[in-house]
C-alpha cells in the first residue's frame, strides 16, 4: 500500500533535514538573522528530548564530564563579577557540546590596575542566541540574544526584549570603537571622558563555536536520535499514566442479598481487613439475593494492565542508539543499578580511556577556542590514554 503523502510530509524528519538547516526567512520573519529550525526552536526542542530522555540525559551529562575531565591546569579567574575560574567556564561549555555541538562565549572587557582593557569571558545561554545576516562583505555584524520561545516571530526592532553582540574581534581598536558606539547610544552627548566611565555601557562580543561548521548553525550529537529520544519518553508517560488511571490489581468484594446494615458492616469490615490508608484500593458491590452460597461473599482482584515485558525489546534498542549517538558511550559508565559492580576493575578502566579518547576531539577543540579567545587552556583529562593500569589489592 502506498504512503499518504500528506501525512509523511508532516513527519518530524522534514524538522531535521540537513538540506534545510538554514530556512529561507519570508512573510514576518525577521531577514536579517537566521532562523535555527522551521520555527526557529530548534536548539530548544533538541535539548527538551533530551532532558525528558533518561538515557538522552544522563548520556549527554557524562560526556560533558569527560569533556571538561578534572578541571584545567593553571586555573584562572576570567569573570570576576560572577565568580567564574576557567574551569568553570569549561564546564558550562561542555554541557553546551554535548546537547548542542555548540557554545556561544561572550567576551566583555574590563579595567585592570594598569588601566588595560583586559577580557572577561561567560557564556550565554545556547537556546536564545540568533546568527544575524552577513553585511554587504560577507561579514556577520550582530548576533542576537532573545528567548525565541516566548514569542511567534523574531522581530529585532523589539528593543524590550532583544539583544545584539557584536562579533569577536581581539583588534584593541575595533573594541574601542565598539566600546564608543555603545557609549554613544546610551545616549550620552559629551563622548570625551574616560574610558572608565563608557566601559559599563558595553554589551561585548560573541565567539560561536560551531562543531558542525558545515552548517551555519550546530547540529546536535543527538540529532539523529530525536526520535529514539522521544520514544523513551512516551513509553515512560505511558507507564505513568497506566499506574495513575490503571486498574492496577485493585481488590474488589461481592455480596448477595444482605440488607442495607450487614452491607455498611462488610464495608467497615473489609476497611479494616486493609488499613486506614488503603481504604480506596477496594471496591464493593452488591447482587440481588441468590440461593448459591458462594456467591452470597467474594473477593476478587482484577488484572493490572501493566506489561513490564512490553516495551523491553523497544527500550533496549533505542537506549543503544542513543548511547551511540554520544560519541559510542559505554553503557556501564552511565548505569544506575548494581551490574556495574560485576564489571572488573581492568574493564572499567579501560572503558573510561576509550571515552575520554572519544570525547578527545571535542575537548581539544574547546581548548584551541579559549586559547584563541585570549584564554590559554589546557584541560585535565579524566583518564590518560596512554596511562598504565594499576590495581590496587
Amino acid at each position: 500500500m502506498a504512503a499518504d503523502k500528506s501525512v509523511l510530509g508532516k513527519a518530524r524528519a522534514k524538522f531535521i533535514e540537513l538540506y534545510s538547516r538554514v530556512i529561507k526567512i519570508t512573510g514576518d520573519r525577521d531577514e536579517s538573522i537566521y532562523h535555527n529550525g522551521e520555527n526557529n526552536l530548534y536548539p530548544n526542542e533538541i535539548e527538551l528530548a533530551i532532558l525528558n530522555s533518561p538515557s538522552g540525559k544522563n548520556a549527554s551529562k557524562m560526556m560533558a564530564k569527560f569533556i571538561s575531565g578534572k578541571g584545567v591546569e593553571n586555573d584562572v579567574d576570567v569573570n570576576e563579577e560572577k565568580k567564574y575560574k576557567l574551569s568553570k567556564i569549561v564546564k558550562i561549555a561542555s554541557t553546551d557540546i554535548s546537547r548542542q555541538n555548540g557554545v556561544y562565549f561572550h567576551i566583555g572587557q574590563r579595567l585592570n590596575d594598569a588601566l588595560k582593557l583586559v577580557p572577561v569571558l561567560d557564556v550565554l545561554e545556547y537556546t536564545k542566541v540568533r546568527i544575524g545576516k552577513e553585511d554587504d562583505d560577507d561579514n556577520i555584524t550582530k548576533y542576537w540574544f532573545k528567548d525565541c520561545a516566548k514569542t511567534k516571530s523574531f522581530m529585532i526592532n523589539d528593543k524590550d526584549e532583544s539583544i545584539f553582540y557584536y562579533p569577536f574581534s581581539n583588534k584593541e581598536n575595533v573594541i574601542l570603537t565598539q566600546i564608543d558606539a555603545d557609549y554613544e547610544l546610551s545616549g550620552a552627548k559629551d563622548l570625551d571622558v574616560d574610558l572608565s566611565i563608557k566601559l559599563p555601557y558595553y554589551r561585548g562580543q560573541v565567539y560561536y563555536m560551531n562543531l558542525t561548521p558545515e552548517f551555519k548553525y550546530a547540529l546536535s550529537p543527538f540529532d539523529a536520535v530525536y526520535n529514539d529520544l522521544d520514544t523513551e519518553s512516551r513509553i515512560s508517560m505511558y507507564i505513568n499514566r497506566q499506574v495513575r488511571t490503571g486498574f492496577l490489581g485493585k481488590t474488589y468484594v461481592v455480596t448477595a442479598g444482605l440488607d442495607e446494615e450487614y452491607e455498611e458492616q462488610v464495608q467497615d469490615d473489609v476497611k479494616l481487613w486493609l488499613g486506614s490508608e488503603n481504604v480506596g484500593g477496594t471496591y464493593h458491590f452488591s447482587i440481588g439475593a441468590t440461593d448459591d452460597i458462594d456467591k452470597v461473599f467474594k473477593v476478587g482482584q482484577m488484572k493490572a494492565e501493566i506489561d513490564e515485558k512490553l516495551f523491553t525489546e523497544t527500550k533496549n534498542t533505542v537506549k543503544s542508539n542513543i548511547y551511540a549517538a554520544a560519541n559510542n558511550i559505554p553503557e556501564q559508565l552511565i548505569k544506575s543499578d548494581n551490574t556495574l559492580f560485576g564489571t572488573s576493575a581492568e574493564t572499567y578502566i579501560e572503558m573510561k580511556k576509550f571515552y575520554t579518547e572519544q570525547t578527545l576531539d571535542e575537548r581539544t577543540e574547546l581548548e584551541d577556542t579559549l586559547t584563541f579567545l585570549g584564554f590559554p587552556c589546557k584541560i585535565i583529562p579524566i583518564i590518560e590514554i596512554n596511562e598504565p593500569i594499576t590495581i590496587s589489592i
